[in-house]
């Protein structure tokens, strides 16, 4: 299901530049590529890349708007694969944003490895590697991350809050799962000889109340 996703967002894309470069001058993209800027930056083992949009304002309204509604379904469909990654990664996007967000104070060496964790997250839309589908984790103590997270309360953070759940125990439920390179190490696990649900991190098999973790049952979708 999730390569035809990605087979019809490219064929929509493709179509799109194709329509926008139809109507760019054939001199303005020489010109363009001598000031552009495409490498950013590299987060761990991955290059940050700036994407060009050629032709946009060309586009008639209707294809604009066409755009920008697909560009909302991107949006809702990123949070869907992050959700399905991991039952826990929608929570740790949010603390990782706000940590982000109310930095002031923390310090500087322990925030750039938070947000080098976090761009990594954003790339890989949760934390396991897209490529190999092994977990990765902060470059920090898990002392190192609750302070930050308590500076950045301090700030104003928002964290959510289950009822009556504290910061402290938020973090402590969360502590396997973001530091712990053993605990859930691998995506999708499929060694021969293995039970291939169970030794999986995806959260496309809910547990009913009381199942044991090693019967999970896949439901139909």
């Amino acid at each position: 299901m999730r390569r035809q996703f990605l087979a019809v967002g490219l064929a929509i894309c493709v179509s799109l530049a194709s329509s926008c470069a139809r109507e760019v001058p054939k001199d303005v993209p020489h010109k363009l590529e001598e000031q552009r800027k495409y490498k950013l930056e590299r987060a761990g083992p991955a290059n940050v890349v700036q994407l060009y949009a050629d032709g946009f304002e060309q586009l008639k309204t209707q294809e604009k708007i066409l755009v920008y509604y697909l560009s909302l379904a991107a949006l809702a469909g990123r949070d869907i694969a992050i959700d399905q990654h991991h039952r826990d990664a929608l929570e740790v996007r949010q603390v990782l944003q706000q940590l982000h967000q109310y930095s002031a104070g923390i310090d500087p060496a322990i925030l750039r490895k938070l947000d080098d964790y976090l761009k990594l997250f954003w790339i890989n839309n949760g934390f396991y590697d897209d490529l190999t589908s092994k977990k990765f984790v902060p470059d920090c103590s898990f002392e190192d991350f609750r302070k930050a997270c308590d500076i950045a309360l301090q700030n104003g953070a928002h964290f959510d809050l289950a009822g009556g759940e504290s910061l402290k125990r938020k973090l402590e439920n969360l502590r396997k799962v973001i530091f712990d390179p053993a605990y859930e190490p691998v995506l999708t696990d499929k060694t021969p000889g293995t039970d291939f649900i169970a030794a999986s991190a995806v959260n496309f098999y809910p547990l009913t109340p009381g199942t044991p973790e090693s019967s999970r049952i896949m439901l139909d979708s």
